[in-house]
């Protein structure tokens, strides 16, 4: 893999072994981030089908605008500054 020149060759095995589990653990890690991104990206867009399909049974004005909004983190709120729940 690497080419050390240590004088021990136990050492050699040990530097060697230590960067391969660095490496490998990088890796798992990396990939468990990347599913986990693709997971909240997917419960994202879940939850903004949801809202819009509720903003629309109850016609409010741009309710695709105001779903992505709320799903990612904020209020739904009117054009006139009320605030608009989804239980009203």
């Amino acid at each position: 893999m690497f080419n050390f020149n240590f004088s021990d060759s136990k050492l050699n095995r040990v530097v060697k072994t230590v960067l391969g589990v660095k490496v490998a653990l990088f890796l798992i890690l990396s990939g468990v981030e990347s599913l986990y991104d693709i997971f909240e990206s997917v419960k994202v867009d879940d939850c903004i089908e949801e809202v819009i399909l509720e903003l629309k049974t109850k016609d409010i004005g741009s309710p695709n605008a105001k779903a992505i909004h709320y799903c990612e983190g904020g209020n739904l709120v009117s054009f006139d500054g009320r605030a608009t729940l989804l239980d009203d």
